[in-house]
C-alpha cells in the first residue's frame, strides 16, 4: 500500500492558484475597457464635433472668398490652368531634337562641316547638308553614320564638287528609341 500514501488533493490539485489572480485579471481588463470606452466618447462626442465645425469655417470662408473674386476672374484662371495642363501633356510628349545633336556631333568626321541640319520628326529622318574635304572624307563620315547605335539607316542624296570641296546631302533614319529621348 506504499502507493497510496498521498491524499486525493495532493494527487491532482499540484498548482496551487494565488489567491488574488484572477481578481487582478478582472480589474486589469476593467481598466482596459474603460480607456477604450472613454476615449470613444471622447473621440464621437468631443473631437468630432470639433472636426465639424471645424470643416464649417473653412468651407464659409472659401464661399467668402469666392464671392470677392468676380465670376470672369474665375473663368479666366480656369481657361489659363486649362492651358497650362495641356501645355504640359504637350510638352511630355513633344521630342526633343536639340538630344540628337550631341548624338550627331559625337559621330561627325572632324573635316566634315554642316551648313544644314533638319529634323522630321514624322519621319524619324535628319536631312543633314553639309561639305567634306574630299570623297574619302565622305565615305568615312557616311561609315560612321552606320556605326552609331542610334542609326537605323543612312541615305546619301547627293554629292558634288563644289570649291574644292564635296558639298552633300544626307538623310539618316533615327530609331524608334532615340526619338523619344
Amino acid at each position: 500500500m506504499a502507493q497510496y500514501t498521498r491524499s486525493v488533493n495532493d494527487q491532482f490539485l499540484r498548482n496551487n492558484l494565488t489567491v488574488g489572480w484572477p481578481w487582478r485579471m478582472l480589474i486589469f481588463t476593467v481598466v482596459i475597457f474603460l480607456i477604450a470606452l472613454l476615449s470613444y466618447l471622447g473621440l464621437a462626442f468631443g473631437y468630432k464635433p470639433y472636426l465639424q465645425s471645424s470643416i464649417a469655417e473653412v468651407e464659409s470662408e472659401l464661399n467668402s472668398l469666392s464671392l470677392q473674386v468676380e465670376s470672369e476672374s474665375q473663368k479666366k484662371f480656369i481657361q489659363f490652368y486649362s492651358q497650362v495642363a495641356n501645355l504640359k501633356t504637350i510638352l511630355n510628349k513633344h521630342v526633343a531634337a536639340s538630344k540628337l545633336f550631341p548624338l550627331l556631333e559625337a559621330q561627325t568626321h572632324r573635316q566634315v562641316v554642316y551648313s544644314s541640319v533638319n529634323v522630321l520628326v514624322q519621319e524619324k529622318t535628319l536631312k543633314i547638308e553639309g561639305l567634306a574635304e574630299s570623297y574619302e572624307v565622305l565615305a568615312a563620315q557616311l561609315a560612321l553614320y552606320g556605326q552609331a547605335p542610334w542609326v537605323e539607316k543612312v541615305i546619301l542624296d547627293n554629292s558634288s564638287l563644289a570649291d574644292k570641296k564635296i558639298k552633300f546631302s544626307a538623310r539618316i533614319i533615327i530609331k524608334n528609341e532615340t526619338i523619344n529621348l
